[in-house]
């Protein structure tokens, strides 16, 4: 319930924290504060430091409220240009400190202010903000800060998502960075905003902060600390770690500090308008907070403002001194009074409306407390004739009104007693008040009005325990009916009862309040006041009062009575009296022993007139003397009550004696209770409790005996025992017993102290305990004890048990003593009188007891001094006899243990130096180890068991790190025949290897007692495991010397403050005549597939005698299964091999490995005469690659010509794209449990990756949340069963995986530190880490592709204890394709990558095909490389064909154009002629033009091979036409014409002719450029629009560069 405090409560003792403490003082908080491994807090300095963070830390984390109270104000202030800074409060107010806005503790920190139109005062232009800083310790740069602004209409009344209060906002910065060097305690932080806000002046401003610091933040709690002041629906924060906060936020009535930089226009003061104010319409007497807040009226720099108010409408007026602020005012009334609000500009005034505000009457006045944390309720209230009870339910209301009950007649100046009592939901400490209103203004606000009575711990409200006090009203109280107020609320025990009370407006915590009405008055006859009683006689009591004031005259005196109830003073009056005016004391008779009784008091003032009665004040009787022997156990009450005839002394205050019990038992010696002393923080103990009262014989000894032990190591705790004849400190004068340095803790054993005492007079005495135990330091428990005339034997224990017999021990100072046993339960005699067992006198320890005794019983042991007539009482022990001696085959895997100190069945074990009890480890964080020191069994998740669920284990002295181990484990006896040979097998570790080194030796002997244990089997002083290593096994063989029962012991000898020694699976066997087994099966390199290996195996012999493999033959098998199947094996029958060593043997037949995959080999022995078969079998197995497809070459048998290229290609295409698929395990919850090796896992199905497809790149994305990652190893296992670890225990003190991405492509290595981890990373690739059967043992991704469908699980194992985890999601990500092997090609001569073979390929490069040009018939091979690497190759032979010889025959080198043939030849003949102007075997010159052209002869031989010869041949105009055209060449036809005629090509020269035609005077007239021509042609002109007269037409060839001397003359004629 207190767990979730939220109030300003500080220095909780752990009972405020955990209901239950178990043990002690459970101080939890951050973890690994001053830890070591297993092992917390070794010293008191590094508790205390922890101890300071638990207490400022705890009740803060991630829990947060604030706690402030005073009112926000406004102060305005102007500068001169015209930019006003508006201060809220106006004053600064300091009242708390907190984080928001801009701390960076939790990852993601948010926060929303509102401040009100009244607080800012005008509308304007907000351009900065402003933040005071309280205090700094190394704070962080603020993260991404993003403020935003936005209007409101109301505040907060209950809490919203952050989403909802940015919608409609504007961002008016961020998110840039803060630097930390802004942020000096004691100044401003000062943030200008980049879109400055234009506040309107009559809405609500709400300021919304966020920081983005990320994973768990990135400062301390109190690293930035900001001005609070109280501010009711004004604020609301929300927090979140590693991601941002969703849901609704926490609504506080606390709200930072704030300045506001505004630019506003300037007042104009012909138009000023005053604005209108409100207020509440009355308020209550004494209120000195009435606010009157102004809104509207006119607004801008220059403007002034001057409060007034009047005592009647209409005025006179007054100015308020100091109210000059225009948003508000705050004042303090007694009547009704009238407001309104002055402004001026430039000496022009204007007002506000008039308002009054009048005065409500008290009733309505009182305010309703609450107590948000839940009630804890008041039961009793009881006060001048109020005796009120009501349910001590903690589901009543937090407030209740009993107003309607009769008033109590409270009398000025009388002291009234008042009586409380309350219901505290547990072993906690509330803190009453009371309140009352003496002056009826409708507040308990006024001096005098609050009453501090005191403190109600651990009660359940119907119980014995109250609080009494006293009421005495004041002379200044009016008379008259008065409200009464009682508050119960939680506090941390050690307060200040005015500081940690409820206020009379209580509003958080925990607790009640409840209204009652008194009646206030003056008597006519004063009271008497401070009623003490005193009973120091069981039949009689001393009473004293103070005397009335005034006292009561002659005629008067006083009159008492004694009760037995309180509900009057004449009622079940049991003794009464009166005395006269001076007598303030009487003696009650007549009372019965050990009662409760209340005293009444009167004043009598004569004449008849009596004062109310005084009272009720309780006592109790005293008790009867108590009768010798007594025996106090504290276990037939319930606590926190005393057993009867206890007296309690408080000296001074706060906690005190309490019977006790705890559900572990170790707050008790005899179960269930002890007494218990707690002290608290405000001051040392002096607290005292008191036997009954003895009736003692002055001379004669006495002995007083009792067990005590403290709560916490590393505390202290002081007490002493005294005696004397009164129940009080001031008679204890006689001292038996003093320790002032008691530093045991619960876990450890109880210390028992005799004190023998003689009183010097016959009387009555009492013994008290008190204890003086310094502040803040531990709790002191007793128990058990005994005043006697004869001293009482202890620590009765017994020790050489066998199945009939044993030696009991036991510690006394007398001189006689009976020893009683029997079975268990029965009740034993007295003196030298038996009960229900057999008694065994005796002057001293030991005794042996050997008759009466069956194996395998508990039995009673106890031991009584016998002094005289008057004996000691019984001290029991127990003892179990041990079961019957057994036969081999023995076997004890400890399942039957019982957890924590229970041994399996038929075992026992043997302390030698002591221990401090069952070992507790502490909580990991404030509370450390304690306990230990002796074997205890163990059952637990942070280990592996060799067998089941269970072990037994050694654990370290953590309470006494000065002792070290002596203690033995023994096995049941067992029944061994001499000579022959047997076999013990167990198996052990240690728990902190290698920083702590454990030694535990092992013997035999005739009995289960150290002395007997005379046969040495196996010592190991140096055992280094941890608990994370696989059991160490030992084997040893041993033969007794003769025929007995034997007992084998496990002697544990660790140093002192090493750690544990585990033991488990213990046997005892005949020795095996064979034991020999397969330790290794060396395997040739099979990276390929191979046919005819013969396996190899590594036989061992493991037994401690030489083995005659000819006596005794040996068979060796290996089944192979997986690719292929097969067995092989070999028997060995000759030779003989000595103890541990080893010979390695082929076996038979040859297996062939001829298929690419997975082999699993299981290699094994066998033997008739091999009983341990545990050590016989090895498995293992060997991964095959397959060979790749052979290539296949096309063509597959080229032929070329020489200087001829061919292209050679394989089969092998390039792959297709890649394909990625993605496997999603969806939203999981799969626990990671602390500290076990078997961890969490959750496996994925992947499938529909093709076959033949091979995994090119793989990645894993893993959600983990877990509060410390660094206890976290993940791997990934998959279906080839090869295991990767993704994450080795990494990050520090922070948390969680967050789509934290392990990817076979990344090169980035996972950092130690900086949780939560959200990239992508490489893994670890850890080997031999993680949970069982998933121990890492790859070194890579790629080692785990090789079956990429099927299960693939991941795994997470937390190796250290205190927090557990959960796997939330992961996603396995595989991108596959379709691999070709590498493509390689040889010889290298006359090969070329490309088709104009002018790149020679490379040697070695990987080419799916190559051209080849060889000179020569060449045979090439193409190799198929695949993984292993495991190769295919594939020859093809390029032949190459010769060329033919060619030749042209005989050929003119210049021919004319007018030649019409001439023959060609060449040889071979039947080749092809080719070129310009070439007809089958001729040529034709009229074909071609004048030029040079080059004649081929092609001729292909019988290979298809061709070769070529060319001649070339000139083709030219013959000599004799070499200027001129040919007369016939050209025709022009008619001449004359009109200007249209005709031209005609009469010659095959002339392909081209440019014509052009000129005046008789040489003027160019005309031209037209022919081309194409041919034979024959016919080309028609028409100059028809020439003038009628001579022209020449005149013919150009060869592109016109030159004129020829064919000119015609022609005669252009028009009609």
């Amino acid at each position: 319930m207190h767990g979730n405090l939220t109030s300003g409560s500080q220095n909780y003792y752990p009972e405020a924290l955990n209901k239950e403490p178990g043990p002690e003082k459970k101080k939890k908080g951050v973890k690994n504060c001053g830890d070591r491994k297993n092992k917390y807090l070794p010293t008191l300095n590094s508790a205390r430091s922890c101890l300071t963070n638990y207490y400022n830390l705890l009740l803060m984390r991630k829990i947060y409220l604030l706690f402030f109270s005073l009112l926000s104000l406004l102060a305005v202030t102007q500068n001169a240009s015209a930019q006003l800074v508006v201060t809220i409060p106006a004053a600064n107010t300091n009242t708390g400190s907190a984080r928001f806005p801009l701390g960076n503790w939790w990852g993601f920190e948010r926060s929303a202010s509102i401040y009100t139109p009244a607080q800012i005062g005008l509308p304007g232009t907000i351009t900065r903000i402003a933040y005071y800083v309280n205090s700094v310790s190394s704070p962080a740069a603020v993260v991404s800060p993003r403020i935003y602004m936005k209007h409101r209409s109301n505040l907060f009344s209950t809490g919203t998502t952050y989403a909802s209060e940015t919608t409609g906002a504007t961002l008016v910065y961020g998110p840039t960075n803060i630097p930390a060097a802004n942020f000096v305690a004691g100044q401003w932080v000062v943030i200008d905003l980049a879109t400055p806000f234009n506040y309107n002046g009559t809405d609500n401003l709400e300021v919304i902060t966020e920081v983005n610091a990320g994973g768990g933040g990135n400062e301390g709690q109190f690293a930035k600390q900001f001005r609070y002041s109280t501010a009711a629906n004004s604020f609301q924060g929300w927090t979140a770690d590693n991601t941002a906060p969703a849901g609704n936020g926490t609504v506080s009535g606390n709200r930072p500090n704030i300045q506001f930089t505004l630019t506003v226009p300037p007042c104009v003061p012909g138009s000023l308008a005053g604005g209108t104010i409100s207020a509440p319409a009355a308020v209550c007497p004494g209120t000195n907070n009435l606010t009157v807040t102004a809104s509207g009226g006119s607004v801008g720099s220059g403007l002034t403002y001057q409060w007034q108010s009047a005592p009647a409408a209409g005025g006179p007026w007054t100015d308020i001194p100091s109210a000059n602020t225009g948003g508000s005012v705050t004042v303090t009334q007694t009547v009704t009074t009238f407001y309104r609000r002055k402004m001026t500009c430039s000496g022009t005034d204007a007002y506000s409306n008039e308002i009054s505000v009048g005065m409500n009457g008290p009733t309505q006045c009182y305010c309703v407390p609450a107590f948000s944390n839940g009630t804890e309720p008041i039961t009793l209230v009881n006060i001048a004739g109020i005796n009120n009870t009501s349910p001590a339910a903690t589901s009543s209301p937090a407030y209740e009104n009993f107003t309607a009950l009769p008033p109590a007649a409270l009398f000025k100046g009388q002291a009234h007693p008042i009586t409380i009592k309350g219901n505290t939901d547990g072993s906690f400490t509330t803190y009453i008040a009371a309140y009352f209103d003496w002056n009826q203004d409708g507040d308990f606000d006024d001096a005098g009005e609050a009453y501090y009575l005191g403190t109600i711990a651990n009660s359940t409200g119907t119980d014995a325990v109250q609080l009494v006090a006293t009421i005495t009203p004041p002379a200044s109280a009016l008379d008259g009916n008065t409200r009464m107020r009682i508050t119960k609320k939680f506090g941390t025990s050690g307060q200040a009862v005015d500081v940690a009370a409820a206020p009379p407006c209580n509003t958080a915590g925990f607790g009640q309040a409840e209204d009652y009405m008194v009646n206030v008055s003056t008597p006519l006859c004063a009271l008497p006041s401070n009623i003490t009683a005193s009973s120091p006689i069981p039949v009689g009591a001393i009473l004293n009062w103070t005397a009335a004031s005034p006292a009561p005259g002659a005629t008067g005196g006083y009159e008492w009575a004694v009760t037995s109830t309180n509900t009057s003073a004449t009622t079940n009056v049991v003794s009464s009296g009166t005395t006269d005016n001076v007598t303030t004391t009487a003696n009650a008779a007549g009372l019965t022993a050990n009662t409760v009784y209340y005293v009444w008091v009167r004043t009598h003032c004569g004449g008849g007139v009596y004062s109310p009665w005084a009272g009720p004040v309780q006592f109790r009787s005293a008790c009867n003397p108590t009768t010798l022997p007594y025996v106090q156990k504290f276990d037939a009450i319930t606590p926190p009550a005393y057993p009867d005839c206890f007296t309690v002394q408080n000296v001074n205050g706060g906690l005190t004696w309490q019977t006790w019990t705890t559900s572990s038992g170790l707050a008790a010696n005899s179960q269930p209770n002890s007494i218990r002393c707690t002290v608290d923080a405000s001051g040392p103990a002096d607290d005292w409790f008191f036997l009954p009262a003895f009736n003692l014989t002055g001379g004669t000894p006495y002995y007083l005996s009792f067990a005590y032990k403290g709560s916490d190591v590393g505390f202290i705790t002081r007490m002493e025992v005294k005696y004397g004849n009164a129940p009080n400190a001031a008679a204890m004068t006689n001292t038996l017993f003093t320790n002032n340095n008691i530093t045991s803790s619960l876990n450890d054993p109880w210390a028992f102290q005799t004190s023998p005492f003689t009183p010097a007079a016959s009387g009555i005495y009492y013994i008290g305990f008190h204890c003086t135990t310094p502040a803040s330091q531990g709790w002191l428990y007793v128990d058990d004890i005994g005043v006697e005339l004869c001293p009482t034997p202890t620590n009765v224990n017994a020790v050489g048990i066998t199945p009939t017999s044993a030696v009991v021990n036991f510690t006394g100072s007398a001189s006689n003593y009976i020893v009683e046993y029997g079975p268990v339960g029965f009740v034993p005699g007295t003196g030298t009188t038996a009960g229900g067992g057999t008694i065994i006198p005796t002057t001293s320890s030991p005794v042996i007891i050997s008759t009466g005794l069956s194996a395998a019983t508990n039995y009673d042991v106890y031991v009584r001094a016998i002094c005289g007539p008057t004996p000691s009482s019984n001290t029991k022990g127990t003892l179990t006899t041990l079961c019957n001696a057994t036969n081999i085959i023995y076997t004890q895997n400890m399942e039957t243990a019982t957890p924590a100190l229970g041994m399996p069945t038929c075992t026992s074990k043997q302390d030698v130096n002591g221990n401090s009890g069952a070992y507790d480890p502490g909580d990991g964080f404030f509370t450390p180890p304690s306990g230990g020191g002796g074997w205890e069994s163990y059952t637990g998740t942070t280990q592996t068991y060799v067998s089941a669920t269970k072990s037994i284990v050694y654990r370290y002295d953590a309470s006494n790190l000065n002792r070290g181990a002596d203690d033995w484990f023994y096995l049941q006896g067992l029944n061994l025949t001499a000579g022959t040979s047997y076999r013990l097998k167990f198996f052990y570790k240690a728990s902190d290897g290698p920083d702590y080194f454990e030694k535990l030796q092992v013997t035999y002997g005739a009995a289960a007692y150290a002395p007997a244990q005379t046969n040495v089997l196996w010592t190991n002083n140096n055992i280094v495991t941890n608990i994370n290593s696989p059991f160490d096994s030992v084997i040893v063989d041993f033969s007794p010397a003769a025929t007995g029962v034997y007992y084998i012991g496990f002697h544990a000898m660790s140093d002192a403050d090493n750690a544990f020694i585990y033991l488990d699976d213990v046997s005892v066997k005949l020795a095996p005549k064979v034991d020999v087994g397969v330790t290794a099966v060396p395997l040739p390199t099979l990276t390929c597939p191979t046919d005819g290996v013969f396996l190899q195996a590594t036989v061992r012999n493991f037994n401690t005698t030489p083995q005659n493999f000819a006596t005794y033959p040996v068979t060796v098998k290996a089944d192979i299964t997986g690719a292929v199947t097969g067995t092989a094996s070999a028997t060995i029958n000759t030779g003989t091999l000595a103890p541990g060593a080893s010979t390695t043997i082929y076996l038979s037949p040859a297996i062939n490995f001829n298929v690419g995959g997975t082999y699993n080999i299981k290699a094994y022995t066998s033997s008739p005469d091999d009983p341990e078969f545990a050590n016989d079998t090895l498995r293992t197995s060997v991964n095959v690659n397959p060979f790749p497809v052979a290539p296949v070459v096309t063509p597959a048998a080229p032929a070329i010509c020489i200087g001829s290229t061919v292209q050679l290609s394989t089969q092998y295409t390039p792959p297709p794209p890649p394909t990625t698929s993605s496997f999603p395990s969806g939203t999981i919850s799969v626990a990671i449990p602390d500290n076990a090796p078997a961890g969490g896992t959750h496996t994925i199905a992947v499938s529909g990756i093709p076959a033949g497809a091979s995994i090119l790149s793989m990645a894993v994305t893993a959600n983990v949340s877990h509060a410390w990652i660094a206890d976290v190893v993940l791997n990934l296992k998959a279906p080839n069963g090869k295991v990767l670890n993704l994450f080795n225990a990494k990050g520090g003190t922070a948390g969680n995986l967050v789509n934290t991405v392990f990817s076979s492509t990344s090169t980035n290595a996972i950092p130690t530190t900086g949780a939560p981890y959200t990239g992508t990373f490489r893994p670890d690739a850890a080997i031999g880490v993680g949970a069982t059967n998933n121990t890492s043992n790859a070194t890579g991704f790629s080692e785990l592709y090789s079956v990429p469908n099927g299960n693939w699980t991941i795994s997470a194992r937390d190796i250290e204890a205190l927090i557990g985890g959960t796997i939330t999601s992961w996603t396995i990500t595989i991108t596959y394709g379709t691999v070709n092997p590498t493509v390689t090609w040889a010889p290298v001569t006359g090969l070329f990558t490309d088709a104009a073979a002018t790149v020679p390929y490379t040697a070695g490069a990987n080419v799916l095909s190559v051209y080849a040009k060889p000179t020569q018939t060449t045979t090439y091979t193409v190799t198929a490389t695949g993984a292993g690497p495991c190769t295919r190759t594939a020859n093809v032979t390029v032949t190459v064909n010769p060329l033919p010889t060619v030749t042209i025959g005989s050929l003119p080198d210049t021919v004319c154009i007018s030649d019409q043939i001439v023959p060609l030849s060449g040889t071979p003949a039947g080749g092809v002629w080719s070129g310009i102007g070439v007809s089958g075997n001729n040529f034709i010159p009229p074909a071609t033009a004048v030029g040079t052209y080059t004649l081929r002869y092609t001729y292909n031989n019988q290979f298809n091979c061709s070769a070529s010869a060319t001649r070339s041949i000139a083709v030219k105009d013959c000599p004799e036409r070499y200027n001129q055209l040919r007369d016939d060449a050209v025709i022009l036809w008619p001449n004359p014409s009109d200007g249209q005629f005709n031209i005609r090509i009469n010659s095959v020269l002339y392909d081209w002719l440019s014509v052009r035609i000129y005046t008789a005077t040489g003027e160019l007239v005309g031209r037209k450029d022919l081309s194409g021509l041919t034979f024959g042609r016919v080309i028609p002109f028409d100059y028809s629009h020439l003038a009628g007269g001579v022209y020449f037409v005149q013919f150009y060839y060869k592109n016109g560069d030159r004129a020829t001397d064919k000119t015609f003359k022609i005669i252009v004629g028009h009609n």
